[in-house]
């Protein structure tokens, strides 16, 4: 026998539960919604804002690194910046800056705005010059498409969203944790491959074959999983399906129909001196 006690029971019940749901739909529609909103507002903002956030980056943690100076390693990045210049796309309105710092790990890192990070280990693990120029075509794709901005976009929809629900103005203090860019470096897969792509065209417009990208891939695909202490390190060190990469990168150089006049990068024939740098 259903009473009148237990209809109510039950009404309030049914009702608790549609307050919940509507709760949990309204978060995960408001989160969406600021995720897709500061994860696009990068669009309306002028690129010297990606200028100057990214020399605030660099001077709060490439600035904690040491950096080669010996003559050699000058000598190296007037070397890349040339090369930078050769892939650098004609219509580009940033301003590209190389930096070598000292450590043995193989990669490379770029801030938004132009400023680009290499670590004497990858300098040390190439095998010629069109390997380097591979990374730094990677790197400058992701400087292009302004994947950066784009994470800190997406970082700062998390923090205000949080924190709104808080209480209190504490969303600005996540806004200035965001400017740490710990997140701005760990870009998706989806950016990895398209920062690739994009590498690729730029190689190719300069006449560059992108088997070099792809060369120095492969040779650092069994030791990215390694573990490392540095927290920072950990961040820069994620490059995702590394071996799809590889395979993709082969495909679209293996289609490569237009003819190209060879880029002076590629009879380069003096890496194995230019390369010993970092010996002071």
């Amino acid at each position: 026998m259903v009473t009148r006690k237990t209809q109510e029971y039950t009404f309030w019940q049914l009702l608790n539960w549609k307050v919940l749901l509507f709760f949990f739909l309204f978060i995960a529609g408001a989160g969406y919604g600021f995720y897709w909103l500061f994860g696009n507002f990068y669009r309306f903002i002028p690129t010297k804002m990606d200028a100057y956030i990214g020399e605030v980056a660099s001077l709060q943690y490439a600035g904690s690194m040491k950096k080669c100076t010996d003559p050699k390693s000058k000598e190296l990045v007037v070397l890349l910046q040339r090369a930078m210049s050769e892939i650098k796309p004609k219509e580009s309105s940033f301003q590209y800056k190389i930096t070598v710092l000292r450590h043995d790990q193989a990669n490379a890192f770029a801030l938004p705005g132009g400023n680009i990070f290499i670590f004497s280990g990858l300098i040390q693990r190439s095998s010629a010059l069109q390997e380097v120029v591979g990374v730094l075509a990677h790197e400058m794709a992701h400087v292009e498409l302004r994947h950066g901005m784009q994470q800190i976009g997406r970082a700062m929809s998390f923090s205000l969203l949080v924190n709104l629900f808080l209480g209190g103005a504490q969303w600005l203090e996540g806004l200035a944790e965001t400017g740490t860019m710990l997140t701005l470096l760990r870009y998706s897969r989806q950016a990895e491959y398209e920062a690739d792509r994009y590498a690729i065209q730029y190689l190719h417009a300069a006449g560059i074959a992108a088997s070099g990208l792809a060369d120095f891939l492969s040779k650092v695909q069994g030791s990215e999983n390694q573990p490392e202490a540095n927290s920072f390190l950990q961040v820069i060190s994620t490059h995702p399906d590394t071996q799809k990469r590889v395979a993709a990168i082969r495909q679209a150089e293996a289609a490569k129909t237009q003819k190209v006049t060879p880029s002076w990068i590629l009879r380069y024939s003096q890496w194995e001196k230019a390369k010993q740098i970092c010996l002071d």
